[in-house]
């Protein structure tokens, strides 16, 4: 009987196993039903934590992938796979997605999460190309934005106020702190923007651009847009928003970030019609007064820039330096009234670093 009782327990835990073999193959390998989700707060320093989602078909196991977004591509973060993420210098103006793996026995399946808002706590600096630093403050910085290429009468770039600077050391440099570097276009003597960009030169003024930037390294590009003949014209100019829109489509297929630097509190009316284009506005404001800051920012509020991408700038060349209150009550300020951070113009005159230095604390209270 002893024999006969387990030649029947046998025959039922085969049944079982058969019978969840069935169930499982029936329920087949899991789907998404809702797309994952990111909670928390987007800020340098903060943890973000993933849902998963809804799924269908039981599925058994989870992983997770964290993904750093530029332009228009999302890269796995190496060893990010864990429920929850910590948001470091890195991650700064980048947006970020969670990729979910569910597995049962019939196989396994994937969805990714939307990305978030581009991550807050930028500090950044200029650094001039003719004047170059000779001290990066690496370890303040998330991006440092070398100034400048320019444009010329016909598609091609004037490199001669970035030929001081050795290129490629520098954006090695750069990627060494995992510091994102931008190569800028422009400034107040570039006055050939509507000749660079008109009909018969835009296609390959923006190859052009996106080559140089692409070919050596760079993470993004900044259009400093100072152009008399477009600024002359009542907002917004035409020619002005296509050509903005036609570096940004091109940049963002090569996963590169776009910023632009507006002069405040002004400039604001030209680049509206083009803002979805544009990952990051620099402000220019002239000087270092934190009331200014504030009204410059409100300013361009109401001309209609979201304040969400905005990195405010203290200006310690031609302002006191370091300015009264010191530096980090600008990246402060931009911290608590959700801007995006906050930069120094320019690296090469902030003696001892002490201003990107204070900028990286006041991200930190």
């Amino acid at each position: 009987m002893k024999f006969v009782a387990l030649g029947v327990l046998a025959l039922v835990l085969f049944a079982l196993s058969a019978a969840a073999g069935s169930a499982s193959r029936q329920l087949g390998a899991p789907r998404n039903a809702r797309l994952p989700t990111i909670s928390g707060s987007k800020m340098v320093g903060r943890t973000l934590s993933a849902h998963r989602g809804t799924w269908a078909g039981r599925p058994r196991h989870f992983r997770f992938t964290w993904q750093r977004c530029n332009g228009g591509r999302c890269r796995a973060v190496r060893g990010a796979h864990r429920r929850t993420y910590r948001l470091g210098r890195k991650d700064a103006a980048s947006r970020i997605r969670v990729v979910v793996s569910a597995s049962n026995k019939a196989g396994s399946a994937t969805a990714a999460s939307a990305p978030t808002q581009a991550v807050r706590g930028v500090v950044m600096a200029f650094d001039l190309g003719w004047e170059p630093a000779r001290n990066v403050p690496w370890s303040a910085l998330t991006e440092i934005n070398l100034f400048t290429l320019q444009t010329s009468n016909g598609p091609s770039l004037d490199t001669h106020l970035v030929r001081r600077v050795n290129v490629a050391a520098r954006v090695r440099a750069a990627h060494a702190h995992g510091v994102k570097p931008f190569i800028s276009i422009g400034g107040s003597d570039d006055q050939n923007w509507e000749n660079a960009c008109n009909d018969t030169n835009r296609a390959q003024f923006v190859q052009n651009l996106v080559g140089y930037a692409t070919s050596r390294g760079f993470d993004g590009i900044d259009l400093d847009i100072e152009d008399d003949f477009w600024s002359s014209q009542d907002p917004p100019v035409a020619a002005m928003t296509t050509c903005i829109q036609a570096v940004s489509n091109a940049a963002h297929a090569a996963g590169l970030l776009v910023s632009a630097d507006v002069i405040t509190n002004w400039q604001g009316p030209w680049y509206r019609p083009s803002k979805a284009s544009v990952d990051q506005y620099n402000l220019m404001t002239y000087g270092a007064d934190l009331t200014r800051m504030q009204a410059d920012v409100a300013a361009t509020v109401r001309q209609g820039l979201p304040a969400s991408k905005f990195v405010v700038g203290i200006d310690i060349i031609g302002g006191p330096h370091p300015p009264p209150g010191g530096c980090g009550q600008f990246s402060s300020y931009a911290a608590q009234a959700g801007l995006m951070g906050a930069f120094v113009w320019a690296a090469g005159a902030d003696t001892g670093n002490v201003c990107a230095k204070g900028l990286a604390a006041g991200v930190r209270r």
